[in-house]
């Protein structure tokens, strides 16, 4: 892979380029044989021949606490990891890392794409998808970036993130282009996390937001089978970062004073508004409700992602009663 395709190569001028072909991974390399070509009129001649021994090189590990930095000019960045958390499913889990890629370049440029594969701690390969905005980082701005892997249940213990730069082609790769290769490759140690939820719906994480209930309400007509119920979700950036639509969704579970659950899934964009405010509006219809003379609900909000949940929160509220003498009466 030349950085710059058919460049003349001045006299006395040096150059890189890097030879990239697939191998399997189980087959023992002993040496390795080159062969250069020159191009003559319209025929390929051999310009050089050599042959190296074979060596497999351990991949490096990146020290806690540092980047994974990109070095190809025009690209230059550093990768953090933010955190790694575990969605439990029934049959399998989802590990997920969390990255901030800060572009050191000084104009505006399309970051390098980067591919990544989980290891576990024994010695398990497991590919992950990535999930990177498309759009152009300014100079000095920064970027989440995402890479999960749906794995077996119950793996515990320290992984790691195998993280380089995405080639398509014999070039470093561009949004929408398959992957046929990774360059600079180094790996992460990350541990995943299994979130715990909050007493309340205050400040609630779900990255790059932060998610608040301001109000919910819930009223109940007397000798009425419905629960009319207002929540009001604010979502707010939680720093200064472009992110792409990682496909998250919030799901709402209330459950009332009857020991009953009833869920409902927010799509963003659609149902709720990121960033922004809006207020949720549903009806709860049960014939026991007739019986009720007040009461409380809980709500609860989870985070889903590809169909697994973790949960973020928890709050219950009183119901408000509207008595038909007395429409006033609160219990």
């Amino acid at each position: 892979m030349a950085e710059d395709q058919g460049a003349l190569i001045a006299p006395g001028a040096t150059t890189e380029v890097y030879v990239m072909a697939r191998i399997p991974y189980t087959k023992p390399i002993r040496s390795l044989r080159f062969e250069l070509l020159a191009q003559e009129e319209k025929a390929a001649a051999s310009f050089l021949t050599f042959t190296t021994s074979g060596t497999m090189h351990s991949i490096q590990t990146v020290e806690n606490g540092q980047p994974y930095s990109v070095q190809t000019v025009g690209k230059r960045a550093d990768a953090l990891e933010r955190r790694t958390i575990m969605y439990e499913g029934i049959d399998s889990d989802i590990i997920y890392s969390e990255l901030t890629l800060a572009s050191h370049e000084q104009r505006r440029v399309q970051a390098a794409l980067l591919k990544g594969y989980f290891q576990s701690a024994d010695g398990q390969i497991y590919e992950a998808d990535t999930i990177q905005p498309e759009v152009l980082l300014q100079p000095g701005a920064k970027q989440s970036v995402v890479f999960w892997a749906r794995v077996p249940k119950g793996i515990t213990g320290e992984w790691g993130l195998a993280l380089g730069t995405a080639l398509s082609g014999g070039k470093l790769a561009e949004p929408g282009q398959e992957v046929s290769g990774v360059l600079g490759v180094k790996k992460l140690r990350v541990n995943p996390v299994r979130p715990s939820a909050s007493s309340s719906l205050a400040q609630l994480e779900w990255y790059p937001y932060s998610i608040s209930v301001t109000k919910a309400s819930g009223s109940l007509q007397e000798g009425s089978p419905s629960i009319l119920l207002n929540i009001t979700i604010d979502v707010k950036w939680m720093e200064s970062i472009t992110a792409a639509d990682a496909g998250h969704k919030l799901v709402m579970v209330v459950k009332d004073s009857l020991g009953q659950a009833h869920e409902r899934t927010l799509v963003p964009g659609t149902d709720i508004q990121v960033p922004g405010t809006r207020t949720v509006s549903f009806e709860l219809t049960d014939e026991q409700y007739k019986k009720l003379r007040g009461g409380w609900f809980n709500l609860t909000l989870l985070d889903e992602f590809q169909g697994e949940r973790i949960t973020l929160g928890s709050q219950s509220y009183n119901l408000t009663f509207r008595s038909i003498q007395d429409p006033n009466v609160e219990w």
